[in-house]
């Protein structure tokens, strides 16, 4: 898994609230690695959900 995969992942599974201790170990990633990626803004795709 890419960590482009692993970000998206974790803002998708965020947005269904998902507990941040299920993301983080199933990720593989810190809680401060999440912050970090729940930051940054996503690539803007073609569309919206």
């Amino acid at each position: 898994m890419t960590s482009e995969q692993r970000k998206e992942m974790a803002r998708t599974w965020t947005k269904c609230h998902v507990p941040v201790s299920d993301i983080t170990r199933l990720l593989e990633i810190s809680a401060e690695e999440l912050d970090m990626i729940l930051s940054e803004q996503p690539e803007p795709e073609g569309t919206t959900q």
